[in-house]
């Protein structure tokens, strides 16, 4: 099979406000038979950039991103699907291996990326940001993402190949960017991930998990290697996982939702007896 002859490639970009990145992500994909937007009816420029070149776009309330993902393939036109980030590129050299990959017949249904991930300003490669490896090109009809509240994964019918150019994120632009998303938006999510899989709060967790959590990425995973980044992103990390304990332990107080309404009009009550 030649590369003339390989199966139609649709690149599923999701997005949500996303005009500050979008342009990049777009112009990196114009190689693909279909470019399909898949956006949570944002409320800034995202859709007028996207209009600019020839993409398809569709709309759907963003309610957890696995299940925004499977729904976005169902309109895919084509059985191979590239996920891609609107912060996330892909480079010439990873565009000429996947159409190689295509143009070849391979047992694979599947092929995991490696993701270059750059942080305030450079690349690191150590803490386990590197290689990062994300399936990401795999055929619909063999794939679906799970159905976790963060952190999704796709489940394959079959096991994934592995190509070796990577796809460059830049992930963590700015700081008040990095900790809204990991430390505002994601948190919770992960609270509830774990209450799913019967986690609940306990003090020795809150008390050695974080700083275990340190521990990994930057002794083990040689975070240190990536200088004052390595260190800042494993002070972070150990911060999520510390907050993700904080609201299990709220979860457990089972609280109402207005229970300071409720704490007030007992306050009431026993003032006026």
């Amino acid at each position: 099979m030649s590369i003339q002859d390989r199966p139609p490639l649709t690149a599923i970009i999701p997005t949500g406000n996303s005009a500050s990145v979008i342009r990049d992500c777009i112009e990196s994909l114009l190689w693909v038979d279909e470019i399909l937007i898949c956006d949570s009816y944002s409320t800034d420029q995202t859709l007028s950039i996207c209009r600019e070149y020839p993409c398809r776009i569709v709309q759907r309330i963003y309610d957890m991103p696995s299940a925004q993902k499977n729904w976005a393939m169902q309109q895919a036109t084509s059985d191979w699907v590239l996920f891609v980030d609107s912060d996330e590129r892909v480079s010439a050299a990873l565009h000429s291996e996947i159409l190689d990959t295509l143009a070849k017949d391979k047992p694979f249904v599947g092929y995991q990326i490696p993701r270059l991930n750059y942080v305030w300003g450079k690349p690191v490669h150590h803490g386990g940001y590197w290689p990062d490896y994300q399936l990401r090109l795999f055929r619909r009809s063999a794939g679906r993402y799970d159905e976790r509240p963060v952190h999704e994964r796709v489940v394959l019918t079959s096991p994934a190949g592995i190509l070796h150019q990577p796809l460059i994120h830049y992930t963590h632009r700015t700081m008040s960017q990095t900790l809204g998303n990991l430390l505002v938006r994601w948190v919770p999510l992960e609270a509830v991930a774990r209450q799913t899989r019967g986690e609940r709060f306990s003090l020795a967790a809150l008390l050695l998990r974080p700083p275990a959590a340190f521990v990994y990425r930057y002794i083990w995973r040689q975070g240190y290697r990536d200088g004052v980044r390595g260190l800042i992103l494993a002070i972070i990390w150990s911060c999520y996982v510390a907050l993700t304990y904080l609201h299990l332990w709220e979860t457990a107080q089972q609280l109402p939702s207005d229970w300071w309404q409720v704490a007030w009009q007992n306050e009431k009550g026993e003032s006026e007896q």
